[in-house]
């Protein structure tokens, strides 16, 4: 497993470092957010709502008590979402970044040897392009996640608000 992170890493350069952790990290919170609203926690937190309120509690009181326990609960589920957006937004830049080395890389095997060594010339394009993919794969896979975990958790708000009344 780490030869393989380290081969990717000698063919992208230094950007692969952030690529990767902005990945890892990434899929952290997807994973964490994940398990957080699974049909089993889903029941758990529906549960422990309903013990938020007292028979004698007035329609305006539940609401209020609706509404601060899904800004608190809730809130943080969409925070760790927010931050795997900005990752999944970061990511391209980063195999942009990436492309960019790479490129530069090229035109300096050519000012050094010129256009007919195309062995030194395949280094610079092969980080290019694959620091391109790996950001947008990233990207891709992140948003995908989001969007699937971000209807879970207005799913789950939604069964919140009408469990209550």
């Amino acid at each position: 497993m780490f030869n393989f992170l380290f081969d990717i890493y000698e063919k992208c350069g230094i950007v692969f470092l952030p690529l990767f952790f902005s990945g890892l990290l990434g899929w952290f919170y997807l994973f964490n957010v994940l398990f957080l609203v699974t049909k089993k926690n889903r029941n758990k937190i529906i549960a422990e709502f309903k013990n938020k309120f007292t028979p004698d509690d007035s329609q305006e009181k539940k609401e209020i008590k609706t509404e601060y326990f899904i800004l608190d609960k809730i809130q943080i589920y969409s925070s760790q979402l927010n931050t795997v957006k900005a990752l999944a937004g970061v990511a391209p830049l980063l195999g942009l970044l990436g492309t960019v080395n790479g490129m530069i890389q090229t035109f300096n095997v050519i000012s050094l040897f010129g256009s007919g060594n195309a062995v030194l010339m395949a280094d610079g394009i092969s980080e290019a392009l694959i620091t391109t993919q790996t950001g947008l794969a990233i990207a891709f896979s992140l948003l995908l996640f989001h969007t699937l975990i971000n209807n879970r958790i207005k799913k789950l708000t939604k069964e919140i608000r009408l469990s209550v009344f």
